[in-house]
């Protein structure tokens, strides 16, 4: 069952030329800046702002650079049965198999866990070249469950809801005045950016 969840997590598996279809965001360069040192990225923010999106532009950034699809990894938490993956460190490198080249791991909603931080921290201690990228839609969870554990080995990126650039890039309003209003109206959530109609919007 957990290697059935995996494949339909992970399309790019089957598929290397899939296509994603997301606009970057003005804070994906900070965090693509990252990809290559040692330590673990941390996305968090509330629901909505886009941080599974920013997880997928990585995966996309990484494919198209030359990483091969079997060096990622990527869960989903909100499927309940793929925790059990991360009851242990030593269980879950057996599913993801030998290192032999740098591996990433994506770990979306990780506030799903348990203890979260203190995997995180086995995981990161063992010095393997493993690159991990999580996100967490609760902050106050996230701090409260992660923080302590991470301290020095992750460097945690918060996501915002779009800015008003971003907002004019996403739903191309007719005119700047168009935009504002949406915004006050509807906020500027990427989700609601991308609606055309106001049906849609609300």
């Amino acid at each position: 069952m957990i290697s059935e969840i995996f494949a339909l997590q992970n399309p790019w598996r089957t598929n290397p030329n899939l296509s994603f279809y997301l606009k970057e965001r003005e804070v994906f360069d900070i965090v693509k800046t990252n990809l290559d040192n040692e330590l673990i990225i941390g996305l968090i923010g509330s629901r909505q702002v886009g941080k599974s999106s920013i997880l997928y532009l990585l995966i996309k950034h990484l494919l198209n650079h030359g990483i091969s699809p079997t060096q990622i990894f990527y869960f989903n938490l909100d499927d309940l049965k793929l925790h059990e993956l991360f009851t242990s460190v030593p269980g879950f490198l057996q599913f993801t198999g030998k290192i032999d080249n740098r591996k990433y791991v994506f770990i979306d909603e990780i506030q799903r866990l348990n203890s979260p931080g203190l995997f995180l921290k086995e995981l990161f201690d063992l010095k393997l070249d493993v690159k991990i990228i999580y996100s967490g839609s609760s902050q106050l969870e996230i701090k409260s469950k992660i923080r302590e554990h991470l301290v020095g080995r992750a460097r945690v990126i918060k996501i915002n809801r779009l800015s008003f650039n971003e907002y004019l890039n996403f739903a191309a309003p007719a005119s700047k005045k168009d935009a504002l209003a949406e915004i006050l109206i509807y906020g500027s959530y990427p989700a609601v950016a991308k609606k055309k109609s106001v049906l849609e919007k609300n």
